[in-house]
């Protein structure tokens, strides 16, 4: 029977983390006949070649490709040349999904059989690690995801076409695939989105019901890297797309001076101690933007 959910899973040096991405897999409620995996080796120098290598079982679903460390873009557009299923599900090798997950998004695509339809589910921190104030910034006003913005059931935009946890159908992905131009984080996937929006007219719905969690820790020190790597991808899109503006100009630009500027911090310091939450949210803000600025600089 031919599966009718390819679910795609780029990796690289995780090895503990993707063994426990693929049990999930496993223990799923929709019939194992309607789905099959596939995992895309990026490169890895851990123990993931030798895992994959026992774990992969054709005749089961599971399926393993192998490429240099070239980024998740490039690796599953090489899955693409080989998924079997009309819709393809993508996710990140530390997602860990909910005992429905598959039977959500599998409906999803039941309901709307359009070919311009895509099921965004909702991704949230695991459960199994503390979540910290950082972290839920990072989700509801930060720089993860956005769905603090979303209501369940309705369309959004490509803003927030999050690979993490999304599903489409496979010809519109044969048809559009991701950029090779995207190194590192950010930007590959919502070039794509934006192309698929304009040249295909993509509806992204989002669904709360494909419930998956995320094991990844982030501190406050990881915000500046993710900065860099914002920019950096940014002017990648810019050029790809003059048309659409990601990156600062003018009036926005001196905002964003300001709001990174050492009085600005100081001050927000201060009334920290008033208004330890609501100040300190401001406070990454501010960094965030003095970051972006840094790296921005570095590029011109």
């Amino acid at each position: 029977m031919k599966p009718v959910l390819s679910v795609v899973i780029p990796s690289y040096n995780r090895v503990e983390k993707l063994k426990e991405c693929l049990l999930r897999l496993e223990e799923q409620s929709l019939e194992k006949s309607f789905y099959e995996i596939w995992v895309v080796d990026d490169g890895s120098t851990d123990e993931t070649p030798q895992f994959l290598k026992e774990w992969k079982n054709p005749s089961k679903g599971r399926h393993v490709l192998l490429q240099k460390n070239q980024g998740q873009g490039i690796a599953r557009n090489k899955a693409m040349e080989h998924v079997l299923g009309e819709i393809v599900l993508f996710m990140g090798d530390d997602i860990y999904a909910s005992p429905t997950f598959l039977e959500a998004h599998h409906h999803f695509h039941k309901k709307n059989p359009q070919k311009n339809r895509a099921c965004l589910g909702l991704t949230e921190w695991d459960p199994q690690h503390t979540i910290t104030p950082f972290m839920e910034w990072m989700t509801n006003g930060g720089y993860q995801f956005d769905y603090g913005s979303l209501k369940d059931g309705e369309i959004t935009d490509f803003w927030h076409f999050y690979t993490s946890n999304l599903s489409i159908k496979t010809a519109l992905l044969k048809k559009n695939g991701f950029s090779t131009a995207f190194k590192g984080y950010g930007w590959e996937d919502i070039e794509l989105a934006y192309r698929l929006e304009k040249n295909e007219d993509l509806k992204l719905v989002y669904s709360s019901e494909a419930l998956a969690h995320h094991d990844h820790l982030l501190e406050e020190k990881d915000l500046e890297r993710k900065m860099q790597s914002l920019v950096k991808n940014g002017k990648i899109f810019e050029k790809l797309h003059p048309k659409i503006k990601v990156l600062p100009t003018g009036p926005k630009r001196l905002a964003f001076q300001m709001l990174g500027s050492s009085l600005v911090i100081q001050i927000l310091k201060i009334v920290r101690l008033i208004f330890p939450k609501t100040a300190q949210k401001k406070i990454w803000y501010a960094l965030s933007k003095r970051y972006f600025l840094r790296a921005l600089q570095l590029l011109e």
